[in-house]
């Protein structure tokens, strides 16, 4: 399955895409259901609803993450606290992410501060086959350099096709019908393909995609997947001889960038958090043509490529507020650096893919985390999905109360309850049955 935002146009009509909001919102439906759609196009808009469901995204993606950072190219801001279970406590299928909490440096005033020094900060970073320190050779500077680990489809396609430098693509996915245990043979496979690869050739990429993903196939945990090459090749005494890409529809916010390049990864290419972007932008361009929405704000990105370009700046801007919890200025410094540490995962998954990092409350191991992948993959592909007016895509209550969705502490039933006890007619038991 091919996903990217360069065939977006031929993929998606502007009849197609247009969004249903604003006043008159009854209206605008009707005349949205009398447009007719093709059904090969209707077929590669539903695979591509399926596709986001396997990774987990949800409406809150959409409206609380992509909208924000393609309008303002900053990170989305939130209040402090969150109301939420840590993922290993949760009833809902959660995100490896979830699982890891940066560190920063316990000192009064922040090491470095993004805004002000932002001149002794950088993001470029250099990446291939390095040579040994002690051997001089002409390949052993032979390496490229971009401005930015976050990369386009159209600079990862330049990278990965350049002449000069060879690059070997693992498929970070596995077979549902394994059940169980599939994740973590997956895992294993992954390291041992890395590492004779590196033996066998002389290539200077190795990258992780999950592109495969489909019926027949679950996506492996993308930060599982880098860590597991990362380490596998550092205890193989192999880490030098190849950079690893991630090319992955899983990341789409700045925490997990960050995961990805503090576990080893160089570059890392959103290719389905692009294409979420340009969807977006599309649906508000053909909701202004046809006069379906309120006047434009004048920040507001009035085409894809600069909804891209704030979207990629706002992942870019979040990354460096990151690094300067630490005090690192430079993401060169910042790959491979373990900057986290991990809350719920078991011992086995730490040692075999993240070592090295402080594990607290070792709970959950490969066999919850393959049922999570699952949970998602089966809603994804065995449920019916149809893209209508836009998306299909659920709301888990990640960041608010849902009824169904993710619990919060701060939900109305507590409220219903406190309301109860505070007026006139509470009294001791109901006050009682609030505090429990």
């Amino acid at each position: 399955m091919g996903h990217g935002s360069k065939g977006l146009d031929q993929l998606v009509t502007t009849k197609t895409m247009m969004r249903v909001l604003g006043p008159g919102e009854e209206k605008r439906r009707a005349e949205a259901e009398k447009r007719d759609v093709a059904p090969e196009v209707q077929d590669r808009l539903d695979n591509r609803v399926r596709f986001k469901k396997a990774f987990g995204y949800s409406k809150e993606d959409e409206e609380l993450i992509f909208k924000p950072m393609m309008d303002t190219a900053h990170e989305p801001m939130g209040s402090m606290g969150d109301d939420t279970p840590v993922a290993a406590f949760s009833a809902h299928p959660q995100l490896m992410y979830r699982y890891f909490k940066q560190r920063f440096a316990e000192v009064t005033n922040p090491p470095i501060d993004p805004l002000l020094e932002r001149r002794v900060m950088s993001l470029g970073i250099t990446f291939g086959r390095k040579g040994r320190i002690l051997e001089e050779s002409q390949h052993a500077a032979f390496l490229v350099r971009l401005p930015s680990p976050v990369v386009t489809e159209q600079q990862m396609n330049w990278i990965t096709s350049h002449p000069e430098f060879r690059s070997h693509v693992l498929d970070a996915t596995f077979d549902p019908a394994d059940g169980d245990e599939g994740l973590q043979k997956a895992v294993e496979r992954l390291q041992q393909e890395a590492l004779s690869t590196i033996k066998s050739s002389d290539v200077s990429y190795l990258v992780l995609s999950d592109r495969a993903v489909g019926p027949s196939k679950a996506p492996i945990p993308m930060l599982m997947a880098v860590g597991a090459v990362h380490h596998g090749l550092i205890k193989a005494k192999s880490r030098m001889a190849a950079s690893i890409l991630v090319e992955s529809a899983e990341p789409r916010e700045d925490h997990h960038i960050a995961c990805l390049i503090s576990f080893g990864a160089s570059l890392v290419h959103p290719y389905m958090a692009y294409e979420t972007v340009a969807e977006l932008a599309q649906a508000r361009i053909a909701e202004a043509e046809n006069n379906l929405g309120t006047e434009a704000d004048g920040d507001v990105p009035t085409s894809v490529e600069s909804a891209l370009g704030n979207y990629k700046k706002g992942l870019e801007d979040g990354l460096l507020r990151i690094m300067s919890k630490m005090g690192i200025s430079t993401v060169d410094s910042y790959r491979g650096a373990q900057t986290f540490e991990t809350l719920g995962l078991s011992d086995q998954v730490v040692e075999n893919c993240f070592d090295g990092v402080v594990n607290r409350l070792p709970t959950v191991g490969y066999k919850a985390l393959t049922r999570d992948v699952l949970a998602r993959h089966h809603e994804a592909y065995h449920d019916a999905v149809v893209y209508k007016r836009g998306t299909a895509l659920p709301r888990t209550g990640a960041y608010g109360h849902v009824r169904g969705g993710e619990y919060h502490s701060l939900n109305p039933l507590v409220f219903n309850k406190l309301r109860s006890a505070s007026s006139k007619k509470g009294g001791y038991e109901l006050y009682e049955k609030y505090s429990d």
